[in-house]
């Protein structure tokens, strides 16, 4: 049977494509102790072999006519297995930089088409249950299949964030269509066990579809690889404290997120939604649950914060995301040039230290008259990069027109970590040479510019790697030691090996300098100087540092040497933001801050 066979299912599933089925009566799916002994055999021992058997079966079923309650007996049976190779597959692609390697990509794309074909056999089996009049009779398994196709059709979602993809076409459509079904019919107010039970609390329908709506809000191609999983673990928590509920096109809508249920898209804000529905629609209101992260954020005592699995940055980001409509201070431009750019905080230093040495240039500040670009594409600097003015706020850029916006873990840098990457030069750790390569710039290309930032086509390159949060030099074109800085705010993995990543110009000043503690403490031992960036806002006249993350904390008193080994005590007033690849803080000499308390 062609894998495209398909047939629409009639109303109460107008919409929704489910695949031609066959009269095969020698399948094990037709019998339930079959079924087990299959599980029993399958090699758990090896995921990727477990997967594609796993795989190659559920098609299978899903393509031959089955008893609606034995495909949901069978479904059941195999759904925690389904669930377990799952997550373990996902230790390929998650935690990790993009590009993924191919093996890797593949990996994701089975894992997400388990839990697709999962989903398909769930809904075959409720489509068949009403179309031959049996729901009445069997309201339990129908109940649990309802369950069943808006969790297996979250995971699919959950696995397209996790590697910045788009979701396959019609699943936000199918998701909305079969919660709007249970909920006409009540279905969704009544509690399923959970697949794998870990713990003792249960969900319905709208609880499960709720998660899908607010893991959706939480702009979820912004967040790091870590964040997405983190949220994902936790959203549960918060099931049942968002409001869902019905609303009329004729209200007045101040506060929450539009819910189109004719459409295949995720929930939008309702000062973005450029076009209101003409019908009924859901708002999910998001605001008992912020109050829930801003009395996390205000506990004085560990054992007080009731999300101690979010951290700080995460628990800011779904302030923002939920809390707010996205907002665009600066006006894009589509504008094609040529850029270079150094990846990482130890790549960007190198690459000044290096400049600095061939050219004994000291200072680095990216004037007016400075241009970017080739020969032929001259683009001034005041365009480049934020003016004194500008520079106060930012924004983060999104493609027009795209849907959704397709970030990556924070891996914290372990004492043992700094010490094994970085190379010792005499008494000092300098930026790490890997694989002993030279550091060099990168070409890249613009899709569109702000004043705020970019749009990038990523050099598509296996050993060139990004994450969201990522600290991004901007090479000046006239002047190798002079880099602007940003920070990449999202990914989004397109077909045909192509991927943009978001920037948001955060200085148009840096220089490199080395950094340590004032007192060494113990995790500190032995390494002497951290590779920093050293930064000013002259609008503010304000000194901000970049340091690697998890190194130092506000209050530190640090040294701060020069490439001419100039040395200066400074103190890490506040964070500005650590994004689990880097800190920055706002610093001021300790000189100036005793004269300030005198």
């Amino acid at each position: 049977m062609s894998q495209t066979s398909e047939t629409r299912v009639d109303y109460p599933f107008a919409g929704i494509k489910l695949p031609e089925k066959n009269h095969q009566k020698d399948s094990f799916f037709h019998n339930s102790a079959n079924v087990e002994k299959w599980i029993d055999s399958l090699p758990l021992a090896s995921p990727i072999e477990c997967a594609k058997l796993i795989f190659q079966n559920l098609f299978e079923m899903n393509r031959i006519n089955l008893e609606p309650n034995q495909r949901i007996r069978a479904l059941e049976l195999i759904s925690e297995t389904v669930e377990n190779v799952t997550n373990n597959l996902k230790s390929r692609f998650s935690s990790t930089a993009f590009p993924l390697l191919e093996k890797n990509h593949k990996i994701a794309l089975l894992t997400r088409e388990i839990c697709k074909e999962m989903a398909i056999g769930y809904k075959s089996a409720v489509a068949d249950q009403i179309q031959t009049g049996s729901v009445k009779s069997n309201q339990q398994p129908h109940i649990i299949a309802i369950h069943r196709v808006i969790h297996f059709l979250t995971k699919v979602l959950y696995f397209s964030y996790l590697i910045y993809e788009a979701h396959p076409a019609k699943t936000w459509h199918e998701l909305h269509l079969i919660f709007t079904y249970s909920s006409i019919n009540k279905f969704d107010r009544v509690p399923v066990e959970n697949i794998i039970s870990t713990s003792e609390q249960t969900f319905t329908a709208k609880h499960l579809y709720i998660k899908a709506l607010l893991m959706a809000a939480a702009s979820p191609y912004q967040l790091r690889q870590r964040e997405m999983e983190v949220l994902f673990q936790q959203l549960d928590q918060f099931l049942l404290v968002a409001k869902l509920s019905v609303t009329n096109a004729s209200e007045e809508l101040a506060f929450g997120f539009i819910v189109n249920l004719h459409t295949d898209k995720p929930p939008v804000h309702v000062s973005s939604s450029d076009k209101r529905p003409s019908k009924q629609f859901f708002l999910l209101d998001t605001r008992p649950i912020m109050e829930i992260i801003q009395l996390s954020l205000t506990s004085q005592a560990a054992d007080e914060d009731k999300l101690p699995e979010l951290t700080t940055h995460l628990k800011l980001l779904l302030l923002k995301n939920w809390g707010h409509s996205p907002q665009r201070h600066y006006v894009r431009t589509q504008l094609n040039f040529d850029l270079d750019i150094a990846v990482g905080l130890n790549e960007i230093h190198q690459l000044i230290v290096s400049a600095n040495e061939n050219n004994t240039k000291k200072s680095l500040y990216l004037g007016p008259s400075d241009s970017l670009g080739n020969s032929n594409e001259t683009l001034q600097r005041s365009s480049l990069f934020l003016s004194e003015e500008e520079d106060k706020t930012h924004s983060v850029l999104s493609l027009k027109n795209y849907n959704e916006g397709p970030a990556e873990n924070g891996t914290f840098l372990s004492t043992q970590k700094i010490e094994r990457d970085l190379q010792i030069n005499g008494d000092e750790l300098i930026a790490p040479q890997q694989n002993a390569r030279k550091e060099k710039t990168h070409p890249c290309r613009t899709v569109n510019e702000s004043s705020g930032g970019y749009c990038i086509d990523w050099p598509f390159d296996a050993s060139l790697k990004i994450r969201v949060g990522e600290l991004i030099g901007i090479q000046s074109n006239s002047q190798a030691v002079e880099f602007g800085l940003a920070i990449a705010r999202w990914i989004k993995c397109l077909p045909e090996n192509r991927i943009l990543v978001g920037l948001e110009i955060i200085s148009h000043t840096s220089s490199s300098t080395k950094v340590r503690l004032d007192k060494i403490v113990p995790k500190h031992k032995g390494i002497t100087f951290f590779p920093a960036l050293s930064m000013e806002k002259r609008a503010e006249e304000t000194r901000y540092l970049i340091v690697p993350s998890d190194m130092f904390n506000e209050g530190d008193t640090l040294i701060q040497k020069d490439d001419h080994d100039n040395e200066e005590r400074t103190k890490l007033i506040s964070l500005v933001e650590s994004t689990g690849l880097f800190s920055q803080y706002k610093i001021t000499p300790v000189a100036a801050m005793k004269s300030r308390e005198a």
